[in-house]
């Protein structure tokens, strides 16, 4: 890691479930003070574009339990977790959470082979909190 990151996710901290806290900008989350490359040797960052933070979202949803698939065809992305299914398509705003759709101001898109997702368009899966001062986004799983 390059730069030293502070994480404070005390305030947004319980005890039966897992905070992780994504500064924008860096390759890690972070799970306390344990780092976690966000995608391993791509050098892959959380990323501000409309005024949303975006990444790729596979090690996130892995890591609280879920699954994720990319279907190539129709450059969606379906997340699985917590008795949620989630899809989103690359370049469209309708999100579709368990047959309900709903919709963001802002789009999936595809950078370094990578699809970038806007982490408020997974709101249904996870509690999130920004700190604007520190740019971070923390994250909570609701189950």
């Amino acid at each position: 890691m390059s730069k030293s990151v502070i994480v404070d996710s005390t305030p947004f901290k319980t005890a039966e479930k897992t905070v992780i806290a994504i500064p924008v900008d860096s390759r890690y989350m972070f799970v306390g003070d344990t780092p976690i490359e966000i995608d391993p040797r791509r050098n892959t960052t959380a990323q501000i574009r409309s005024n949303r933070v975006f990444l790729p979202m596979r090690a996130l949803v892995e890591l609280m339990g879920g699954s994720l698939c990319w279907d190539q065809t129709n450059k969606t992305v379906t997340a699985e977790l917590n008795g949620y299914t989630m899809m989103m398509q690359v370049g469209n705003t309708r999100i579709n959470t368990n047959g309900s759709t709903t919709y963001l101001d802002t789009v999936p898109y595809i950078e370094n082979d990578r699809v970038m997702l806007p982490l408020r368009g997974f709101e249904t899966l996870f509690e999130l909190r920004w700190e604007g001062g520190p740019r971070i986004v923390y994250v909570n799983s609701k189950n």
